[in-house]
């Protein structure tokens, strides 16, 4: 379902396809490419039917863009599951309320979906005091989740640890959110690993690619940055800071072993 004021990403239907393989093998209704609306939601043929009388029933209670997420509830879909990039922009400007305007966008849009990262099967760990439930798996997600630690101090270090080496081309890890603004890496590096070691212990040596720039890292062209394909990939942290720390998404682009 896409309605018929969007931009469409290029080869959306690819991206799409890769994402329900993702899924494969545990139960959805619905899949999100977009956090807008009605736009870019992804249904089994199967379910068409009950979600258009679900529709006919109470289009009256309610917009049917609110009806999405109780016809998802009532067939047992408990979290959203929703993908970045969104493959999905709204470009129409006047709403169907009559005399309204409407100017929402996805700021979550990427014109490029064959640019979506690879990030390899891997483990993480940290020695990042975590908050609640904001667990370390989550920066590496697709979906819209996010690591949260509390206050980290300098040698501190969040570690991904690969289950087969990764050739990375491209790495890119984004800090901090817009409702949390400070809650960055104010200093940092990433480092490559190879010679993994036992559980929990990530690489025994690690080669520098870069460091952070207000809260942003991202390099291309990693391929040959190590002799060996890595293993490990390791944030550490430079300088201690008082603020706590949010790891928005890390995205790990590869290329076949040689």
């Amino acid at each position: 379902m896409i309605e018929d004021d969007v931009q469409c990403s290029k080869s959306f239907f690819t991206a799409i396809r890769k994402a329900v393989a993702s899924q494969e093998g545990s139960y959805w209704v619905t899949l999100e490419f977009s956090k807008l609306g009605y736009i870019g939601k992804l249904y089994h043929t199967s379910d068409l039917p009950q979600l258009a009388q679900f529709l006919l029933l109470f289009y009256q209670e309610m917009p049917c863009d609110w009806l999405l997420g109780h016809f998802r509830l009532l067939l047992t879909q408990k979290e959203v599951i929703r993908f970045k990039p969104s493959l999905f922009q709204h470009i129409g400007l006047y709403s169907s309320f009559q005399g309204a305007v409407n100017r929402l966008k996805d700021n979550d849009f990427e014109a490029d979906s064959l640019d979506l990262p690879d990030n390899p099967p891997a483990v993480m760990f940290t020695d990042i005091d975590t908050f609640e439930n904001y667990l370390p798996s989550k920066a590496y997600s697709t979906m819209p989740e996010y690591f949260w630690g509390k206050a980290p101090s300098a040698g501190s270090h969040f570690t991904i640890v690969f289950h087969q080496p990764a050739r990375i081309s491209r790495l890119q890890v984004r800090t901090g959110s817009e409702e949390r603004h400070t809650d960055y890496l104010h200093a940092g590096a990433v480092e490559l690993g190879s010679q993994r070691q036992g559980k929990g212990k990530g690489c025994s040596t690690y080669t520098h690619v870069g460091a952070f720039e207000k809260g942003h890292f991202e390099r291309s062209g990693l391929e040959n940055s190590t002799a060996a394909a890595p293993e490990c990939v390791r944030i550490l942290v430079t300088e201690s800071q008082s603020e706590w720390l949010i790891i928005r998404s890390i995205s790990i682009w590869t290329k076949p072993n040689s």
